[in-house]
């Protein structure tokens, strides 16, 4: 486990320096933090996203679980998930979109259709953090398609995002109960 909460100095870390690094956890955006060629190894990863990260998480083919914080567009970054992440958390940082939160989510669910393993979706902001669980009935039509998917949660909280501990995040191997709530997609409810 390996974690970076203050700004980060000197170059990204490599398999020499660290050839057994599993879980990383930091606040900077993943290229700023560890090269390319350690980015297969890495099986749990707590991250910021950008344009520019694309190729890193495009080659992290042991992804097992992310919480990625991510700059860009949704669609944009969901492209390049690889196909062996089983839980991912998206919390987006800029809202700003011309589509409404729930066309933005039904496009993007349409490219995790081939993530077969990928069992639960966190992030979605087309889902009310109220009592209800309601977002529409296109999202959840759309949840439904993947039959693989089991879980999902809406945003994060956001004082769990500023907490400084990888065991936050990821503990005994998974995204903690801490971290976000998980739903079945039958506990949604349409609005």
């Amino acid at each position: 486990m390996y974690e970076t909460w203050s700004p980060f100095q000197g170059d990204p870390l490599t398999r020499e320096i660290l050839p057994n690094l599993r879980k990383l956890s930091t606040t900077h955006l993943i290229e700023d933090v560890v090269s390319i060629s350690i980015v297969d190894q890495l099986t749990h990863v707590c991250a910021a996203f950008g344009y520019t990260s694309m190729t890193h998480l495009e080659e992290m083919k042991n992804l097992k679980q992310c919480i990625a914080n991510v700059d860009v567009m949704l669609c944009d970054i969901l492209k390049f998930v690889p196909l062996s992440v089983e839980k991912l958390i998206i919390e987006e940082l800029n809202n700003d979109r011309d589509d409404s939160p729930d066309d933005d989510w039904i496009n993007s669910l349409r490219l995790l259709h081939k993530h077969k393993q990928l069992t639960h979706i966190g992030g979605l902001d087309a889902i009310s953090k109220a009592d209800d669980l309601s977002t529409s009935p296109s999202v959840i039509q759309e949840l439904r398609r993947m039959p693989q998917v089991i879980r999902v949660s809406p945003l994060l909280d956001a004082h769990l995002i500023d907490a400084k501990s990888a065991e936050v995040f990821f503990k005994d191997g998974e995204i903690t109960e801490r971290m976000c709530k998980w739903f079945t997609i039958d506990e949604l409810t349409p609005e």
